[in-house]
């Protein structure tokens, strides 16, 4: 279901894989995580991954460019991360940096963390736009999932809402007559 789910974004394809995470998150597998959890189920839909952050949450400035040179322009780069960590260490370091990457053929698939953002007032208009300005991103897909329900996401529309997917049953329950 989920490769379903995401071929309406990603195509058939695999892409070359930047993960806005550290390795570490999904080394260690006596410590099981939401993150790791989300970055092993993406990375059946990228190929060759790179892992853009260091332990301590640095990122890989140098190293990133020379991995995506490999790439873009001639081919889409699929970038996954949690979207507080691409907000905190991907979107904001590049500002801080002043470094801008070229990727305006890759897309980007991000999701929880919204609630660490909400004290920061972070939109997600503001969200895509600041990702466009360091990386000239503009397919960018947020989704909702549980780790409870690995397969079963919900992607959000051009509009802000997250969508059933047609391979969800939805139930809409009136709280005072069900």
């Amino acid at each position: 279901v989920l490769v379903k789910i995401m071929q309406h974004c990603l195509g058939k394809k695999r892409l070359p894989m930047v993960i806005i995470d550290s390795e570490d998150t999904v080394k260690n597998r006596h410590s099981f995580s939401a993150r790791s959890a989300g970055i092993l189920g993406m990375m059946q839909f990228g190929f060759k991954p790179f892992y853009a952050l260091n332990s301590d949450m640095s990122l890989k400035v140098d190293e990133l460019l020379v991995y995506l040179k490999q790439f873009e322009p001639t081919e889409p780069v699929l970038l996954f991360g949690f979207t507080f960590m691409v907000w905190l260490h991907f979107i904001r370091v590049l500002e801080q940096l002043k470094v801008t990457l070229s990727l305006p053929r890759s897309i980007l698939v991000h999701s929880g963390g919204w609630k660490k953002l909400h004290d920061q007032a972070v939109t997600s208009q503001e969200f895509n736009n600041r990702l466009k300005e360091v990386s000239g991103i503009t397919s960018a897909y947020n989704f909702y999932g549980m780790v409870e329900q690995v397969g079963s996401i919900f992607l959000e529309n051009n509009r802000g809402y997250l969508n059933a997917p047609i391979f969800s049953d939805v139930v809409i329950r009136d709280p005072f007559t069900f």
